[in-house]
């Protein structure tokens, strides 16, 4: 016999399996893959949109303290930034594209 552990991976095991469609007939294993095709389709539009629509924002850092925290590089790479679209970057260093990866670095959090 199985042990109570070894019989409880059993069981989870076995449910897992039935969730992902074991258990189904050939018309389920069908509409199951139609899901799962839609979903991968949804999924990856849902991540270009997402892209699309970060590439659009900026994060406004208005003084030198509010860039405390944050490595040199990407210090470096927000004025580079900034340089290319002639901004003063003393007054307002702008960086698109990854502004969670720039808040997950900063000593000081604003609102937002």
């Amino acid at each position: 016999g199985l042990t109570p552990e070894q019989a409880r991976v059993l069981k989870l095991y076995h449910e897992g399996f039935g969730r992902a469609g074991a258990r189904l007939d050939d018309a389920g294993r069908a509409r199951m893959a139609e899901i799962m095709e839609r979903l991968a389709t949804l999924g990856a539009a849902f991540s270009k949109n997402l892209l699309a629509d970060e590439a659009d924002l900026e994060l406004l850092m208005d003084d030198r303290v509010d860039l405390a925290g944050l490595p040199d590089s990407l210090i470096d790479a927000a004025a580079q930034a900034a340089a290319d679209r002639d901004d003063d970057f003393a007054t307002g260093a702008r960086a698109s594209a990854g502004l969670r990866h720039l808040r997950a670095f900063q000593t000081r959090k604003s609102d937002g």
